[in-house]
């Protein structure tokens, strides 16, 4: 196996070691891609129907909550990670999502998320993102690797909640993000979500750094 700095997601798959110098093991392409396919394992949960790409991708998604099943953590609130997608949706029609992540003290860590256009001919809120980490500028910095999403539910314009699922080991690790167009700001629509999940708000672990919107 190789292993990166921190990896998509693992800062809030598990906050207590959240720190750039932290290395995870990741799954080689090659197994990646053996049948059955790791990404195959993960939950086949409800997506948004009549999924609207361009509504969605578009501006600022701020992570104001995450809640990983496999890692239960004992956390209510973190005041060190601010996590915040910027999307687009390219003249191709592909979708690109830059990821950042701020952690204290002061440190960066990025990636580049391309989601071919393909993925949403069905019109659901569900595909796979190539991702790789990248610097502030865009600039490779590892190897590609996939990330299943999907988008349990949004309006596209004040909150969303997703599942991702990536290929950390044989049978992938989960996460369930609270999105928000605003930082700190927890609309009231998501709870209702969350417990046709039969899941509980007070598991999420709260993402409150200040100063996430600079």
């Amino acid at each position: 196996m190789y292993t990166f700095r921190t990896l998509i997601f693992v800062g809030i798959i598990s906050l207590s070691t959240c720190r750039p110098e932290t290395q995870f093991s990741m799954l080689p392409q090659e197994q990646q891609q053996t049948e059955p396919n790791v990404l195959l394992k993960c939950p086949d949960l409800p997506s948004k129907q009549q999924f609207n790409a361009t509504a969605y991708f578009r501006d600022v998604w701020y992570v104001i909550s995450s809640f990983n099943p496999q890692m239960r953590s004992n956390k209510s609130e973190d005041k060190t990670v601010c996590i915040k997608f910027t999307s687009q949706v390219l003249e191709n029609g592909n979708v690109r999502e830059f990821y950042t992540q701020l952690n204290d003290p002061l440190s960066y860590f990025f990636l580049e998320m391309i989601i071919n256009s393909n993925e949403f001919q069905n019109g659901t809120g569900k595909f796979i993102a190539q991702t790789r980490p990248v610097d502030k500028e865009g600039n490779t910095e590892g190897p590609i690797y996939p990330v299943r999403t999907t988008i349990i539910d949004t309006d596209y314009s004040n909150y969303a909640v997703e599942h991702k699922c990536v290929p950390l080991s044989e049978d992938g690790l989960c996460v369930y993000l609270i999105l928000s167009r605003k930082p700190y700001v927890l609309d009231t629509n998501v709870e209702p979500i969350l417990n046709k999940l039969e899941l509980k708000l007070q598991d999420f672990i709260l993402m409150n750094k200040p100063g996430c919107a600079e």
